[in-house]
């Protein structure tokens, strides 16, 4: 065997006899594995995509959200949602030296980007969402966080539609 390029090859040439062998239940389970893999993939409205998600960069994609958006407030961050000017699904993070140290703000941002990725198929086309990470964000799993963001987000769907259909009738 060769000193660098052996080792790949004996490891995948092993793995490839352990699905190939006898082993029916190791078999199975990889089977079981990758069915809930494509499960989790698949979004839940299959007939339509799911948008792109692009980040807020600039300072008055910001301030717009904060003015003329629509806000909810959670114990774990603020979520700020405003329709834009057909630019796909946008997003933007903000976590304030309140939250914590460096690393302690990272971590929010890790959480509520992680949410942001479970949640994508209740969030609208060409509409900016900014969310603003609060203190307990920290004390929490990216699952909760998930939980909160979604209802969060169907709340604002919904005042989002009541403004709507308000509008016409005055």
């Amino acid at each position: 065997m060769r000193r660098f390029g052996g080792m790949a090859s004996s490891v995948s040439s092993r793995k490839t006899r352990i699905l190939c062998g006898k082993d029916k239940t190791l078999k199975r389970v990889l089977q079981i594995s990758m069915e809930e893999k494509k499960q989790r993939n698949s979004s839940p409205h299959p007939s339509t995509p799911l948008p792109d998600l692009k980040t807020l960069k600039l300072n008055k994609e910001f301030k717009r959200a904060y003015y003329q958006g629509k806000n909810k407030a959670t114990p774990y961050f603020i979520c700020y949602r405003v329709k834009n000017r057909g630019n796909g699904t946008r997003y933007g993070l903000t976590t304030s030296k309140k939250v914590g140290n460096a690393v302690c703000r990272n971590k929010a941002r890790r959480l509520l980007r992680a949410a942001i990725q479970s949640v994508r198929p209740y969030m609208e086309n060409h509409c900016d969402y900014v969310f603003v990470a609060r203190e307990r964000i920290l004390t929490v799993k990216s699952y909760q966080v998930a939980a909160v963001m979604k209802g969060c987000l169907k709340e604002l769907q919904k005042t989002g539609k009541d403004s709507k259909k308000e509008s016409p009738n005055s």
